[in-house]
């Protein structure tokens, strides 16, 4: 809910993203008005029921963010505290981790068929940073949100996503007003599935290989 009053001081629901929720809400925080969660449900509303429906939004959640990275900064300007600008750039930046998913996935791939080196290091020391680091943020995580999600399918997860997710960031990182506002069709289903899982065993399972 937002109040009449202050949406009308921003010039009224932001229109310049396809994510005009999370950029009317960073317009309002630099104006220094304030967000509460409240625990009450307020409204009521479908989730996508198909692999497509919801690749769909996370690609329009995707290009959104990076369109308020490029476009409205959090870093610059006016009016938002450190915390707010760190958490701003945290969601921004979370949608750009499909890129660098899939260069770490694709690195053995390119290292056996082209000898490409994409890490110049011997396999030990590779280890000695990798495996503390991949404990260490597996048991934070379980800490924190372990009664949400779990680690492992979480990394399934955002690993399905990245393949589709990677392009459309990339444009809008580099041209903001590229492409076209698509509100993502819940009840979706039907062929798109079998080509959208067909497409990911194309990417995934040569890496396997």
């Amino acid at each position: 809910m937002i109040r009449r009053k202050p949406l009308d001081e921003i010039g009224g629901i932001a229109v310049e993203t396809v994510t005009e929720d999370a950029h009317t809400s960073l317009r309002l925080h630099r104006r220094g008005y304030t967000s509460a969660y409240m625990r009450i449900p307020q409204a009521a509303g479908l989730a996508t029921e198909s692999l497509s429906a919801h690749i769909g939004q996370r690609i329009r959640w995707a290009r959104g963010m990076v369109q308020i990275f490029r476009l409205d900064n959090p870093l610059f300007g006016k009016g938002l505290k450190l915390a707010q600008r760190l958490c701003y750039l945290n969601a921004m930046f979370h949608f750009l981790s499909g890129i660098p998913r899939l260069i770490f996935l694709t690195a053995p791939l390119a290292f056996l068929l082209l000898h490409a080196y994409i890490i110049y290091a011997p396999a030990l020391m590779i280890a000695l940073f990798v495996i503390p680091h991949m404990v260490h943020a597996s048991l934070t995580n379980s800490k924190i949100q372990g009664k949400y999600r779990h680690s492992f399918w979480s990394e399934i997860y955002e690993t399905v996503l990245a393949w589709y997710i990677a392009p459309p960031t990339l444009v809008a990182l580099i041209n903001p007003h590229k492409g076209k506002f698509n509100v993502h069709g819940e009840r979706r289903a039907g062929g798109r599935e079998v080509r959208r899982l067909g497409n990911l065993a194309s990417v995934y399972l040569p890496c396997l290989a």
